[in-house]
């Protein structure tokens, strides 16, 4: 029979191995592709900044990811830890002296405060596509994910949309997402008094499903977008359903694996992506262990006792 303590190191021994090779169930993906084509216009991007005026400053919107989709791009169920969207210009900015948008020399520049909801969703899609209408439409917003509290760790935080990858983290362990639901991400903001470009970003088209619904102000209101409802309409804004949906990444940071029955004999192992640190955590009457960490060629690349 195999010594007990030799089986444990060696579950410490694959846990770590698979963490320096960032493949332990980390999964991101990135639903939807991009043609290449831009598509422009306010109805097709969450950053909607060119209302034409100054004083019109706030949008919400909900996109609808099937679960058959996620699944399809490679996610796994667990944490997500950001979402993000890979905008293809940069929000207007007055570009100081260094000739580099977005850096503190600039003159006016459009700025966001930005919150991030998610959450499981039965919703499959959002009704009739319906360009814009200041009256509600037949389906609404998931009422839950609509209620539920801000996600991104940032919204207190105003930034300027640049070209690439615009991320939003989400607070502490994210959304668990489970697996087998459809997911709908809410995004909502309120921007400064510069009038933005609304820049576009890169896109899902055609759709078999209205898989977006906004709410945007079109005349002067100068509330956050999280503040916005779309059933019953507030009195300054439109609503409208797309067959669109922006290219989303969502990525894990991090992971927990337990080794042994979870309690004060187990074994934990975490990680975390972004900052490549490898956490063991073991009792503290527990037989001591050699802890070897290998790269994705079996090298050592660590080794602790």
């Amino acid at each position: 029979m195999q010594n007990p303590n030799a089986m444990q190191r060696s579950s410490i021994l694959l846990a770590a191995t698979l963490a320096a090779a960032g493949a332990f169930a980390q999964c991101p993906a990135t639903v939807g592709t991009y043609d290449g084509t831009p598509e422009a216009g306010n109805p097709h991007t969450p950053f909607a900044t060119n209302t034409g005026s100054s004083n019109a400053r706030g949008h919400r919107v909900q996109y609808i990811y099937p679960a058959g989709e996620l699944l399809a791009a490679g996610l796994c169920a667990g944490p997500i830890t950001h979402i993000a969207f890979k905008a293809i210009d940069t929000d207007y900015a007055q570009v100081g002296p260094d000739g580099v948008p977005g850096t503190g020399d600039d003159g006016f520049v459009c700025h966001l405060l930005t919150d991030v909801r998610i959450g499981h969703t039965t919703l499959n899609d959002f009704g009739p596509t319906v360009i814009s209408s200041v009256a509600a439409l037949t389906v609404d917003w998931d009422p839950v994910v609509e209620s539920s509290p801000n996600v991104n760790t940032n919204a207190t935080l105003p930034f300027l949309v640049m070209a690439g990858w615009v991320e939003f983290p989400l607070l502490t362990n994210g959304f668990v997402w489970d697996g087998t639901s459809n997911v709908v991400v809410d995004v909502s903001w309120v921007r400064n008094f510069v009038v933005g470009v609304s820049p576009k970003v890169e896109l899902q088209e055609g759709l078999s499903y209205t898989a977006t619904k906004w709410v945007q102000a079109v005349l002067p209101d100068l509330s956050h977008g999280n503040a916005y409802q779309d059933n019953p309409m507030g009195t300054n804004t439109a609503t409208g359903t797309t067959t669109t949906r922006p290219v989303t990444r969502f990525d894990s940071g991090s992971f927990n694996v337990v080794v042994g029955e979870p309690g004060t004999t187990a074994t934990t192992i975490s990680a975390d992506q972004a900052s490549h640190v490898l956490v063991i955590t073991r009792p503290a009457q527990a037989t001591a262990w050699d802890i070897v960490v290998l790269d994705a060629a079996g090298r050592a690349i660590a080794a602790e006792r």
